[in-house]
């Protein structure tokens, strides 16, 4: 299709825009956690990812309705975004369309999509070792298959083999697959419209953004139990945005003295702390200062599936680890 948009922000422009500084004019600073680099960038030179939300069909044409979906959330929220940084907490259509927007922003994070992948790849290998579990499943199994596609080049007693040894395969998921946990968008656009919306702001120091810019903290003693911490449907979750280096929003069910709160430097650099640690790989700023500091003490990885692509059943495969 001509004229299709490949780069795909999955932090949008609307919300770098609000992080750009003056030195140099113009641009917004990005530390790369992955390389340990800081740099000055534009907004649409950051953020992005080619074809990110976009899935192609067997016959090559691409789906690009996700992305669409999500510029049209932008588009709808920006008057919101200036009643917000304006001091005011936005009411009716502005609260709802707004609520999207926060809702979008975080199921569109790569960590979360990356998430979402993972937990595919996990309920794969449960159902392998249900269907391959026992030596009588793998054998009718393997007669099904080989009555389908005729004969496997390798002896049955090497295959049950290799597939009891976990140290000799990976399983790889195609993150497109993890783009189903944006269905979820919905659910909790409800739940954030619902709840007590604040402004926050910094008595000192500033506030930075991330690729992940919208983090859900439940306080300690304030979880489900045995359902764990409740997720979005925690009433005592607090969820923070950064708006800007002087401006957060923060929704929770608890209701403050006020819609406006001024926090301590200390605050600030916690929340600035939970940005870092929940970040997929940038971290934004109007400064450069704070960014390769909080980069270095949040820079280690979680386990990860490794993701790959292509073909109707390619999103998940079976490698072999050669020894």
């Amino acid at each position: 299709m001509n004229g299709r948009t490949k780069r795909q922000h999955y932090v949008p422009q609307l919300h770098l825009r609000r992080f750009v500084g003056e030195h140099p004019r113009g641009m917004i600073w990005t530390h790369d956690i992955h390389r340990a680099k800081t740099r000055p960038c534009k907004t649409s030179e950051t953020g992005f990812g080619t074809n990110f939300y976009s899935v192609r069909s067997s016959t090559g044409e691409w789906y690009d309705g996700l992305d669409e979906w999500l510029r049209d959330v932008e588009d709808k929220a920006a008057a919101g975004y200036e009643t917000l940084l304006g001091g005011n907490i936005p009411e009716g259509q502005q609260r709802a369309d707004f609520a999207t927007f926060v809702s979008s922003l975080y199921v569109r994070s790569p960590s979360v999509i990356r998430a979402s992948a993972e937990g595919y790849g996990h309920f794969v290998q449960l159902l392998m070792n249900v269907e391959w579990g026992t030596r009588e499943r793998f054998e009718r199994q393997i007669d099904k298959y080989e009555s389908e596609n005729g004969r496997i080049k390798i002896s049955r007693d090497e295959l049950w083999e290799f597939h009891n040894d976990k140290t000799r395969y990976t399983i790889q998921v195609d993150q497109k697959r993890g783009l189903g946990i944006m269905s979820s968008s919905d659910t909790i656009q409800a739940i954030l419209f619902s709840r007590n919306w604040h402004l926050v702001y910094p008595s000192e120091g500033y506030f930075i953004s991330s690729d992940s810019p919208v983090y859900r903290f439940v306080p300690e003693g304030k979880d489900f139990g045995a359902y764990g911490d409740g997720g979005f449907a925690n009433p005592a979750a607090e969820i923070t945005l950064p708006l800007s280096p002087r401006a957060c929003l923060l929704i929770t069910g608890t209701e403050l003295s006020s819609e406006r709160v001024s926090l301590p430097g200390d605050s600030v650099r916690m929340l600035n702390e939970m940005r870092a640690a929940s970040a997929d790989r940038f971290l934004y700023s109007h400064r450069s200062e704070l960014l390769a500091d909080l980069g270095s003490r949040f820079s280690q990885p979680g386990i990860r599936l490794e993701l790959d692509g292509g073909g109707p059943y390619a999103d998940v495969e079976v490698l072999t680890r050669m020894r």
